[in-house]
């Protein structure tokens, strides 16, 4: 969505909500299920035999962020985790989650990588 698209949208309330919802979705959801779900389809269960779940927690992070001016935590973890999402994207992988230090992400999820989803 394009910065026209956007202020056409936040000029009309309604269509600024259904926006913000698609945007939601299409953040926490693979995009063929936020498709699904934005469009009213029924979503089936999916399975997969096998993947991959990756967490990260950076050791002494409370310690840290007790230290460091709250800016230079907030630089920290966006550098750390602008260099993860981009890796993410690369190798397609899925982020399900980024809660203050931590990071969690799924392969094998959203596209077939049975041969290599755990490199």
């Amino acid at each position: 969505m394009d910065r026209d698209e956007l202020r056409t949208i936040s000029d009309d309330p309604k269509r600024a909500t259904n926006a913000a919802a698609s945007m939601s979705l299409f953040d926490i959801f693979p995009r063929h299920i936020a498709e699904a779900l934005r469009d009213g389809r029924a979503v089936e269960p999916e399975h997969r035999d096998m993947v991959t779940i990756f967490f990260s927690d950076i050791v002494g992070f409370t310690q840290l962020s007790a230290e460091l001016p709250p800016r230079k935590v907030a630089l920290l973890l966006n550098r750390l985790y602008t260099k993860f999402d981009a890796l993410s994207r690369k190798h397609d992988v899925f982020k399900v989650e980024t809660i203050g230090d931590a990071y969690m992400a799924v392969t094998n999820l959203v596209k077939d990588q049975e041969k290599d989803h755990a490199k």
